[in-house]
């Protein structure tokens, strides 16, 4: 919590709080070296780590109002080792205050026990559904199983995985968590079991990702919600492009057609998918299919993955975040036709190569494991077929096949391997197409969209199409490239919220209000002083600062010198302190001291020669101490200077005596002779006595007078009184101008009994 004093901050006069609202003001800047100081808090930065311009390795960093967010943490498939992770060395990694992670696929997680048990220094909380946490510990646990790298090149062993799931948290779908001044909400994605987006909220902006998402409905999954409130930045994915999708009726005819004429020739078809996610569409569909068709029952189908077996319970347990139809099947993936094999050898000693099947085996994009081995063993043969059902990375085997499908392909052991084997290709991949992606871009309708996850060519044809749906002028895209900075600046009006005391003030729309400024969170409120504490958890405290120093010359000689350096106006002196003492100011003392701008107070203790200056602890109480301590410090260090004060110092000393001498006459003059009988009239004092007057020039003291006897009586007077108060001799040397510089007293202008005053 930071408190900032303020001031002129105008409130409406209504009976709610009163408040002056926001209005964010975004602007787009180009990356600078050079920044200007105090628009540093204002800047919003995006930079991809992973996943800019390609597809792989997600990893985007948000950074607004000093917290650093970081969006999914993932591995690229087509890569190995430690250039599959994103560009870390281009962040000060250590710095991340909140990882959100969107899904368990290795593109979106697979970096993850790196950076929690292999990066030095960072302490950042992790957040993921609970289906999402279930599910990456095997997904992780498998991933360095298969990495097929020596241990001395693994990203992470299994136990870093055990331990990086204490360090993970979950959040549930719909859910707000306030992590200090970041606010982030979970929505459903679609995509895989347990997906989301992430809506996240800092100082008023509104920033959503989304991930990988589908806003199409599947066998078990829903679509992709729409979250209800307007982003500033929308952070999208856009893997598919300009691309259309077929029908889903259409590609489950094509998917299962295929299939179907493979096994019916003879052959054996493989369909290399992701362990988790889209492999369980595709089973609930070829099951279905299967039951359909008796003619293939005694056609085996197999899933090839021990780790979707083990994952299947997890799938069960979350039936819940699935689609209404799944919710009412009691067992929705018990398979009536699919049966579980656990590798390689457990394949070959159950089937072997004798008759048609179908196999279902990880990783989707053939890269290593076992759907490699399988396609490496079938694709001499004509009769057998691949069938190509998710998005596949460029630099991946399946990637080729898809695009090319070249004759000879490399082995994993170096040889070069003919493919005769036919190649299918029906997208299932849960990604939105272009249509889709226009549609949730125009319901959410953010002032601005930056691309992710996608190859650059079809960035640019997709931002084609939102620039023509919606236009340049009115939504802003971007595409930044791997490790580049987009930079904004969000700015306008704080809301702040006038409670208390000055909220009940009753002031009108023009006036202005007074108080302390409380900062939580970027949220704000104005608040009297004395009530802080009452209104906030914040405990006030008053801080005197003390200063002491040796000092051995008069404290008048200090007045004079502080006047002729900072002015009249510079300090006041006064002879002794009032009677009331301040509790917390200086000690009660009966010395003259000086008052420097109101706020410090300066008393000399003539005993010990030591000065000590009293002020309250505030930057301008702070600031005239300083100069005082300035003149202080010359004094002491500089003798010319005290001579010279000396000097200026002499005559004024003698015209202070002199004004006390005068004052102290005409009190005395009004105990003698009466207090209605004396007068100032100009630089004389009048005396009256049956019907006489007698005149004392203040100038020299000489009584004239036409009554002897009067004048007499008026001359002793004033000379008792000059031995009394001079009694050593002085002798008076003022002049009369000093006299006319001096105040003049209102009670001995109108002849006010001194004593009574």
């Amino acid at each position: 919590t930071h408190t900032h004093t303020t001031h002129d901050t105008k409130r409406s006069n209504t009976n709610q709080l009163p408040v002056c609202s926001i209005s964010p003001r975004p602007t787009t800047m180009a990356r600078s070296s050079a920044m200007v100081h105090g628009d540093v808090d204002n800047e919003l930065t995006i930079m991809p780590l992973g996943a800019g311009q390609e597809v792989g390795r997600s990893c985007h960093i948000l950074t607004y109002k000093g917290q650093n967010i970081m969006f999914d943490c993932g591995v690229h498939p087509a890569m190995h080792g430690i250039g599959a992770i994103p560009f870390f060395d281009s962040f000060e990694i250590s710095s991340i205050d909140l990882v959100l992670i969107t899904h368990f696929h290795l593109d979106h997680c697979g970096a993850l026990p790196y950076l929690l048990e292999r990066v030095p220094g960072f302490s950042g909380k992790v957040y993921m559904t609970s289906a999402t946490k279930a599910i990456y510990r095997w997904m992780m646990a498998d991933y360095v199983r298969v990495s097929n790298m020596g241990a001395d090149h693994r990203l992470y062993t299994e136990q870093d995985v055990i331990n990086s799931m204490k360090k993970i948290q979950t959040i549930n779908f719909h859910q707000t968590i306030r992590e200090g001044p970041v606010s982030f909400t979970a929505y459903a994605a679609g995509h895989v079991l347990g997906a989301c987006m992430f809506e996240i909220e800092i100082a008023g902006v509104k920033i959503l990702y989304t991930g990988d998402y589908s806003r199409e409905e599947d066998r078990h999954l829903m679509a992709a919600e729409v979250p209800p409130s307007r982003p500033a930045i929308l952070i999208c994915e856009s893997t598919f492009g300009s691309h259309r999708h077929m029908p889903i009726e259409e590609r489950e005819a094509l998917f299962t057609r295929g299939i179907h004429d493979v096994v019916a020739n003879g052959g054996r078809c493989l369909v290399p998918v992701f362990a988790l996610g889209r492999a369980q569409e595709l089973l609930l569909i070829i099951d279905e299919y299967w039951q359909q068709h008796p003619e293939l029952h005694d056609v085996p189908v197999y899933y090839a993955s021990n780790l979707a077996n083990r994952c299947m319970s997890v799938f069960t347990s979350y039936v819940s975040v699935m689609n209404k139809r799944m919710q009412q099947i009691r067992n929705p993936f018990h398979f009536r036709h699919i049966s579980y094999v656990k590798d390689m050898q457990e394949f070959d000693h159950e089937i072997g190569d004798n008759g048609p099947c179908v196999m279902f085996a990880s990783p989707g994009m053939l890269q290593n494991g076992f759907s490699r081995q399988l396609f490496e063993r079938w694709a001499g043969n004509e009769a057998n077929g691949v069938m190509l059902a998710g998005y596949a990375v460029k630099g991946t085997l399946a990637k080729k096949l898809q695009s090319e499908e070249p004759l000879q392909v490399q082995s994993t052991s170096g040889q070069m391997l003919r493919r005769n084997c036919q190649i299918k290709y029906v997208s299932f991949s849960a990604h939105v197409d272009c249509d889709q992606n226009l549609a949730f871009i125009k319901a959410v309708s953010p002032s601005r969209v930056v691309l992710v996850h996608g190859e650059r060519h079809e960035m640019l044809q997709f931002r084609k199409l939102v620039h023509s749906e919606f236009g340049a002028d009115r939504m802003e895209v971007h595409m930044p490239e791997n490790a580049s900075i987009l930079q904004f600046r969000y700015s306008g009006e704080k809301k702040a919220k006038v409670i208390g005391r000055l909220g009940r003030a009753g002031y009108t729309d023009v006036d202005q209000v007074s108080g302390v400024l409380v900062c939580k969170e970027f949220n704000y409120m104005v608040v009297a002083p004395e009530e802080i504490g009452q209104y906030t958890e914040l405990k006030t405290a008053k801080i005197r600062q003390k200063q002491t120093i040796q000092f051995h010359h008069p404290i008048e000689l200090l007045y004079h010198l502080l006047v002729s350096t900072h002015g009249v106006g510079f300090v006041t002196q006064h002879s002794t302190r009032p009677d009331t003492e301040d509790p917390e100011g200086p000690p009660q003392l009966t010395e003259p001291y000086l008052s420097v701008m109101d706020c410090i107070e300066v008393t000399l203790d003539t005993k010990t020669h030591t000065l000590q200056l009293h002020w309250a602890a505030a930057p301008e109480s702070d600031l005239w101490a300083d100069a005082t301590l300035a003149v202080v410090m010359q004094l002491e260090s500089q003798p010319s200077s005290i001579k010279m004060a000396s000097a200026q110092l002499a005559p004024e000393k003698e015209r202070e005596e002199f004004a006390s001498l005068s004052k102290k006459l005409f009190f005395l003059l009004s105990c003698e002779f009466g207090k209605g009988n004396v007068t100032r009239e100009g630089s004389n004092i009048v005396v009256s006595s049956d019907g006489q007057s007698s005149t004392i020039s203040l100038a020299s003291l000489a009584v004239t007078c036409s009554d002897s006897r009067l004048k007499r009586a008026v001359t002793n007077a004033v000379a008792r009184l000059k031995n009394t108060l001079l009694p050593h001799g002085h002798t008076h040397k003022a002049k009369a101008e000093p006299l006319s510089a001096v105040a003049k007293d209102p009670d001995m202008a109108h002849g006010t009994d001194m004593v009574d005053a």
